[in-house]
């Protein structure tokens, strides 16, 4: 297949593929910009905005799985070159300058992705509706685990948790849940 066969061109707000749709395929801009957005009705929220040399699509080409975005081309003539699941395997195998790029733009998104829910889900304001019917707000909480904070070494670490205790959130028992 020659790679003219692999490049498409869209228009502003163009969709070049739906959250929810079935996709094996990798894509990188090369010119113009893109929006990867959630969609509800209407309205759009847009995460990110990539440009030219940036990919998008990764998710799918790797596991398979549905859309979890909508991209939308966000400037006029945007053109992004499709790579499918067979080259982007070959890619992957023969190169592996490839698939480190790959992983490493993989952690950045998910370090980004982890830090906004991570604000949100401590933010008691994104969430006014069930505060104000009584849910409490979530709070951070680290564990450490680690000879240092042990008292005994060769004793492996335990999680201990009052069965008997009713969770408001999860609406069971944590014996419900343990069963």
């Amino acid at each position: 297949m020659t790679i003219e066969k692999c490049i498409n061109e869209f228009d502003v707000d163009d969709v070049i593929f739906e959250e929810g749709s079935t996709g094996r395929e990798l894509f990188v801009v090369l010119d113009g910009q893109v929006e990867i957005a959630k969609m509800n009705g209407t309205s759009k929220t847009v995460i990110v905005t990539l440009g030219k040399g940036e990919f998008f699509g990764e998710m799918a080409v790797i596991d398979g799985s549905s859309r979890s975005a909508t991209a939308i081309a966000a400037a006029p003539n945007t053109r992004v070159m499709r790579i499918n699941h067979a080259r982007f395997v070959y890619l992957v195998s023969q190169q592996p300058a490839f698939a480190l790029m790959i992983m490493d733009a993989l952690s950045k998104r998910l370090r980004a992705s982890n830090t906004v829910a991570f604000k949100a889900a401590a933010d008691p304001m994104q969430f006014a509706d069930q505060i104000a019917e009584g849910l409490r707000p979530w709070q951070a909480k680290k564990l450490y685990r680690g000879a240092g904070f042990r008292p005994n070494p060769a004793t492996p670490p335990t999680l201990q948790v009052e069965t008997g205790v009713f969770d408001p959130v999860l609406g069971r028992y944590y014996a419900e849940i343990a069963s």
